[in-house]
Order: C-alpha cells, then sequence, then structure tokens
C-alpha cells in the first residue's frame, strides 16, 4: 500500500499548527508550509498565497490539507478585494494543481456558510452566507464540488484552544481573580483543536471527498461557555459576567449536523465538557 505523505498548507494558523502536531504524534512525518521565511527548514517549506505563483511542493505527497486563508473576518469585510484574491483567487488556483498532481485535498470551511437562522444545518442545505467570510468560503465549495471524490470540503464550527487568545485572556483573568465579560447573546457550537484535527485527519485516511460537518453537540452561549470553563478549573463562577453583545449581524445558531462524520469516519460530535477538559 503506497505510504500516505501528508501536506498541511498554513502551518502558522490555530488548524494548521494542530494538525501538524497531530500527524506527527501519529508517526506520519507531514509536510507543512509557512509564510515566514525564517522558519523554513527542515520539513517546513515556504508558500504564500498573495505572493506570485511559484508553488512547489515534495514529490511524494499524497494528500494536502489547504488550511492557509486570511481568516479574519475583519479583515475580509474590509478589503473584500485583497480577502478574495487570497481566500478563492489563488486557494482554488493552488487546489487546482494539486488535484491535478493526484493529491487528495482537505478544505476546511466554516459553518458561516450558512445563515445560522436554524441549528445544525444538513450537509445539503442551500448555502446562504450572511458575511464576506462565508461568501468567501462558498464560492471555493461550489468550485470544489465538481472534483467529487478527490476533495473533501470540511466544514468546521467554532474551534478553541488555550492558545486561543480569547480563552487565554479568560484563563489569565479568571486565574488572577479578575472578572470577565462573555457575550450572553452569542453562541457557539466549539470543537477542540484536537478533535477538528483528529476528524480533518480521519476523512483523509478515508479519501472520501464531498461535504462533511465537524460541530459541537450544540449551541451555547460564549457566558454559558465561559462558566463551564471556571467551573471546571474551579474558580468562582460570580467572575463570569455576561454582557450584551455589540450590535452587528452575528448567527443565531452555529451548530452543523455532523451525523456523517459519525457513521463513515467513527467520530461523535462532543459535548461542551469533553472540549473544555480537552483545552484547560
Amino acid at each position: 500500500m503506497k505510504k500516505n505523505v501528508p501536506l498541511v498548507i498554513g502551518a502558522d494558523g490555530q488548524l494548521g499548527s494542530i494538525l501538524v502536531s497531530f500527524l506527527t504524534a501519529s508517526g506520519a512525518e507531514p509536510w507543512s508550509t509557512t509564510r515566514r521565511e525564517t522558519l523554513v527548514g527542515g520539513k517546513k517549506i515556504f508558500l504564500d498565497l498573495i505572493a506570485p505563483a511559484t508553488w512547489e511542493w515534495p514529490a511524494g505527497v499524497t494528500s494536502a490539507f489547504v488550511c492557509a486563508a486570511q481568516a479574519s473576518l475583519a479583515s475580509c469585510e474590509y478589503n473584500p478585494e485583497l480577502s478574495r484574491e487570497i481566500n478563492v483567487v489563488r486557494t482554488l488556483g493552488l487546489i487546482e494543481r494539486l488535484l491535478a498532481d493526484g493529491i487528495f485535498v482537505v478544505f476546511p470551511s466554516t459553518n458561516l456558510v450558512f445563515s445560522g437562522n436554524t441549528p445544525f444545518a444538513r450537509e445539503e442545505a442551500q448555502t446562504s452566507p450572511f458575511n464576506e467570510y462565508g461568501r468567501q468560503k462558498s464560492c471555493v465549495e461550489e468550485e470544489l464540488r465538481k472534483f467529487g471524490k478527490n476533495a473533501a470540503i470540511v466544514r468546521l464550527t467554532k474551534i478553541v484552544s488555550s492558545s486561543m487568545p480569547l480563552v487565554k485572556n479568560w484563563l489569565s483573568d479568571l486565574g488572577s481573580s479578575q472578572p470577565i465579560h462573555p457575550f450572553a447573546d452569542m453562541s457557539l457550537a466549539p470543537v477542540s483543536a484536537r478533535f477538528a484535527a483528529e476528524a480533518c485527519c480521519r476523512i483523509a485516511e478515508l479519501r472520501k471527498g464531498g461535504i462533511w460537518h465537524v460541530s459541537g453537540s450544540r449551541d451555547i452561549t460564549y457566558a454559558d461557555f465561559a462558566s463551564r470553563l471556571a467551573e471546571e478549573k474551579g474558580w468562582s463562577k460570580s467572575l463570569v459576567q455576561p454582557v450584551k453583545a455589540p450590535d452587528y449581524d452575528f448567527p443565531r445558531f452555529t451548530s452543523l449536523d455532523s451525523v456523517r462524520l459519525q457513521q463513515e469516519a467513527g467520530l461523535a460530535s462532543p459535548d461542551l465538557l469533553h472540549v473544555i477538559r480537552e483545552i484547560v
């Protein structure tokens, strides 16, 4: 059997970095890319989506996780032309070259391709993005569907980790007996970074294309998440002081139906306590 040689494109980001760690721990010896030239070396090569398209990867790569993106929602709204060039035009150009080289592609997408008006959106549901980032991801998804079994679209809900700035600040403040002010009216269906990486890797191993959903088991508010975090650490929940979110558009629901992931990949959506215990 041909040895799996994975390539993580965009190893500087949250998902890309944990993918490299997860693959390395499993003995896969992954290649990865960075856009920081000072980090190039060993099995880490240079690739910048906005630079001239001289993208090359080592011979023998069998699967690629395309994590490189302009992921800032604010940046996508503020500069849609530049972010679309990165997230749509350059990304599709790179993916098409990977597919032409016989490489199975895993493309991380987002629950933001949906409006968020209903919970547990299904894979086959019509997309209806409400912000620029979601529209850009939806555009790539539409093109990738043409490649069928050779490309997997993996829609992820909110990925949380101890290095995530919001969680990191919460842990620091709560640990110093300082109050925090999470939103009481904004939802997330959290998954840990490790679970997100495991799901992506399992899908790559199966080499099954199409749309996959990776989601927490239910929607909760950021305030509820913070309260459970404080409780798990043994800190006073009185330090969690919820506030109303700023007056801008955000989805009411973020959860996705993940039945396919459970049935075909053997991974069930994690509950809140499991997620929290993986990040503290």
